[in-house]
This record gives C-alpha cells, sequence and structure tokens, in this order.
C-alpha cells in the first residue's frame, strides 16, 4: 500500500487540539443511503445505482449527528448513490461548499461478481476478501482499493490543512480510510460492519491518523 498514515493514540482529544496544529484535517466520512440492491443483498460495487425511498430517509436522519459542524469542503464518490447522498445533506442543511465528485472515493470493483447475490461470493471467488492482492475478474483488488484511497488521503491533507471536510463514499472506501489511519491490517477491517446511518470521525495531521470518534 501507498499510503504513508500511521496511527498515534492519544486518549484524549483535547489534548490533541491544545496542538499546534496549523495542518490538522478534520474528516467526517459517511456512508451512502440505502439502495434497492441493499435491501435485496445484491452486491452492487461500481454499478451505478441510485437511492432508493429508505435510502432517502437514511440521508435525512444524519442531520442530527452534522448539525453546527462547519464544513469547509464536501468530497463525494462519484457514483450516484454517494453523490446524491452528498447533494440531499447539503441542501438540506444548507451546506455552501461544493460537492467534488471524487473517483478515489468509488467502492471496490468487484467485477464478475456484481449484480449477484451475496452468498455466491464465495463460490464464484474463494479468494474472496482472504487474499488482498487478489483481482477480481474484470474488477480489482482490495490493495487496489487501499492504494487509490490513500492517494486520496495524501492529497487532502496537502490541500486542505486545518480545514474540516465531510466525505461520502461507501462501506469498502470507508473501511480503507479506518485502515490506512490506523496502519491496522485490511482483513480485520473488512470484516467491520459499516451501516448507511454511519457517521465517523478522524483526525489526522503529518501523515497520521491522532483520534477517532
Amino acid at each position: 500500500v501507498k499510503g504513508l498514515f500511521r496511527c498515534n493514540s492519544f486518549h484524549s482529544i483535547k489534548h490533541i487540539l491544545m496542538r499546534q496544529c496549523g495542518f490538522m484535517v478534520t474528516l467526517y466520512a459517511i456512508r451512502h443511503g440505502q439502495t434497492e440492491n441493499n435491501s435485496k443483498g445484491i452486491i452492487t460495487g461500481q454499478n451505478d445505482v441510485p437511492l432508493s425511498v429508505q435510502g432517502r430517509k437514511n440521508v435525512l436522519s444524519l442531520r442530527k449527528k452534522l448539525q453546527g459542524i462547519k464544513f469547509n469542503k464536501i468530497y463525494a464518490s462519484d457514483l450516484i448513490r454517494a453523490y446524491e447522498t452528498a447533494n440531499i445533506l447539503a441542501q438540506s442543511m444548507n451546506l455552501t461548499p461544493k460537492i467534488h465528485k471524487v473517483k478515489a472515493l468509488r467502492e471496490i470493483n468487484y467485477g464478475i461478481l456484481e449484480n449477484k447475490r451475496k452468498k455466491e461470493r464465495t463460490r464464484e471467488c474463494p479468494e474472496y476478501k482472504s487474499n488482498l492482492d487478489y483481482v477480481f475478474p474484470r474488477g480489482e483488488s482490495f490493495n487496489q482499493l487501499l492504494d487509490r484511497v490513500s492517494s486520496f488521503l495524501t492529497k487532502i491533507e496537502r490541500t486542505d490543512g486545518g480545514k474540516t471536510i465531510l466525505i461520502v463514499a461507501h462501506a469498502g472506501s470507508i473501511r480503507a480510510i479506518m485502515c490506512l489511519l490506523t496502519n491496522g491490517d485490511f482483513k480485520n477491517y473488512l470484516r467491520i460492519n459499516v451501516p448507511h446511518r454511519y457517521v465517523g470521525q478522524f483526525i489526522i495531521e503529518k501523515g497520521r491518523g491522532l483520534a477517532f470518534g
């Protein structure tokens, strides 16, 4: 993985905020709202599907968690379910920053598994989640997902120091952010459930993850 991110854990976020932190970046990462594929247990990957009615409700329920936060920038995966999520939030909360579409935040490309039932994964791709270098036929590997998310994190730390950023992404790319900022084993993070109402807070400085909420 190309990322430069490492984690130093502190027991108190207050301690971090007392540091000289001109290059600190605060990230709020949320997952897109639910789609019909999600509710039916169908693998979506990079297929471009919109939010369902329930998905739009998921998004509106996040407003309370984000209320009062002043966002300087908004980044969203360029897949419609993520961009639509960001747009609903921006309009309903009167957020002023432009929404920047970012291909690097896309869900993993599952290749031939996309549009199939989740229960078919192990039968068709036995190395699913066990080999991070395994490239799904006509898709990509989990390590390739890590690489592109790492490049994105490196870029925003360079360009967005001192800012508070909202990121709208997918379960896979959010797990990659968690992994990169803790220098953890991605196989362990792939087991973590990231629900549609997930809101994660990350503070990074000088290529290191400092705190998470």
